[in-house]
C-alpha cells in the first residue's frame, strides 16, 4: 500500500478490508440466490428473497453464518499479518530516523 505509513493507516485499511469481506460475502449469497430463483422460474428481488430464506431455513441460515464467520476469521488473519508487516516498517523507519 502507498501512503505514510502510520497506525491510523493500519487501523482504517483493516476496518474497511473486514467491511468489504462482510459485503462482497453477502453479494455471492445474492447472486447464488437469484441464480436458483432463474432455474426455479420465480421473479422477484433476490436480496428479499435472501431475508426470507434466511428467516425460514435453518440450513441456509447456518451456512450463511459459518461462511460470514470463516470469512471473518481468515480476514482477521489478513489483517493481524498486515498489521506485524506495517508495524515492522514503521519501527524501521523510525530507526532509520535516529
Amino acid at each position: 500500500m502507498k501512503g505514510k505509513a502510520n497506525y491510523t493507516k493500519i487501523i482504517i485499511s483493516s476496518v474497511v478490508t473486514l467491511v468489504y469481506i462482510v459485503i462482497s460475502m453477502f453479494l455471492i449469497y445474492v447472486i447464488l440466490v437469484q441464480g436458483v430463483m432463474n432455474e426455479a422460474g420465480v421473479s422477484g428481488n433476490p436480496v428479499s428473497m435472501l431475508f426470507e430464506f434466511l428467516s425460514t431455513e435453518e440450513e441456509i441460515r447456518s451456512g450463511f453464518i459459518q461462511d460470514m464467520l470463516l470469512g471473518l476469521v481468515f480476514g482477521v488473519i489478513g489483517v493481524g499479518f498486515s498489521f506485524f508487516q506495517m508495524k515492522k516498517t514503521i519501527h524501521q523507519k523510525q530507526d532509520k530516523l535516529k
